[in-house]
């Protein structure tokens, strides 16, 4: 029989370094576009704690939507990103956690 793997921390599906870089990175000014180098590579740490963590993408995607609405609250109108430009955030995560 294989053992069962556990996740670190169910409670936090990212580590807290992942999720405040993410916030972090979250929370610069949007220019649209792709998204700039730190969240860039906020998004592929993210993703690699994902599947480190064995989060489902679904699950990761969630998370990181629970951490976007989270900060996109704080921020003032004029700087939160169209749902456009989430789209590509989402596709970038997506994209991280399938191809490393």
């Amino acid at each position: 029989m294989v053992p069962d793997q556990q996740r670190p921390d169910e409670s936090r599906p990212f580590s807290p370094e992942v999720e405040a870089a993410l916030e972090a990175a979250l929370l610069e000014p949007w220019s649209g576009g792709a998204p700039s180098v730190a969240l860039h590579r906020a998004l592929k740490a993210a993703a690699h704690d994902a599947r480190q963590r064995l989060l489902r993408a679904e699950e990761m995607l969630v998370a990181f939507k629970t951490i976007e609405q989270r900060v996109s609250a704080r921020r003032s109108g004029a700087l939160a990103p169209s749902t456009d430009d989430r789209t590509r955030l989402i596709r970038a995560l997506i994209d991280a956690y399938y191809k490393d």
